[in-house]
């Protein structure tokens, strides 16, 4: 089912015993996946270890793994905060990184915005970065969720070029259906596989 679609790992941040990003695993394991016919990464999301990443190390990393990737494989960069100002200042700063295809934002986490609340932070983020910025919509993590309609709103406004969306099944269902009708551009990725709507609602 999946031969013909494209891969995206959330890859992990290794360390050495010091504490220290271990750039030389995670060049191995890079190259190990893009042998395996990944297509792309999540560099520095939660499996990458951001909440504990510092911005130095999360610079540094993005910086390292775009050179090291050389275009093999596209690159998705975490940008996303609580704090929209922040979320803002770092997108700016990291979609100037050559090799950076994208960056991800989560829902603002902690904070418990309205539904008008998150349009404003996405579309701020989407105004501040160079390259596209990709939703994350995780509320079993944030304890907010985007709504279906949200996103369809979002996904019209320029600069948002998709969602990794970790709800429902009725949830991808609603988007595999939207997508067909009115926002066929849109790529929609489930959290489980990464793999392309059209290709499977969820496992």
């Amino acid at each position: 089912m999946f031969e013909n679609e494209p891969i995206m790992t959330a890859i992990i941040t290794p360390f050495t015993d010091d504490d220290q990003i271990d750039f030389d695993a995670l060049d191995k394991l890079a190259d190990r996946l893009i042998h395996e016919h990944t297509n792309g990464f999540v560099v520095g999301a939660t499996t990458g270890e951001a909440p504990t990443l510092t911005h130095d190390e999360k610079i540094a990393l993005f910086q390292h793994f775009t050179k090291h990737v050389a275009g093999r494989a596209s690159v998705v960069a975490n940008v996303g905060t609580n704090s929209t100002a922040a979320s803002v200042a770092f997108a700016k700063e990291v979609s100037a990184i050559s090799g950076v295809d994208a960056v991800l934002a989560v829902n603002p986490f902690y904070n418990k915005p309205s539904q008008a609340g998150m349009v404003a932070h996405f579309e701020a983020i989407a105004d501040a970065s160079a390259v596209p910025v990709i939703i994350y919509n995780i509320p079993g993590r944030t304890v907010v969720k985007l709504d279906n309609d949200t996103l369809v709103q979002l996904a019209k406004y320029p600069n948002i070029g998709g969602v990794k969306q970790c709800t429902t099944v009725d949830d991808l269902a609603t988007w595999f259906s939207t997508r067909r009708t009115t926002l066929p551009s849109t790529p929609v990725r489930t959290a489980r596989r990464l793999v392309p709507l059209r290709a499977v609602p969820a496992e």
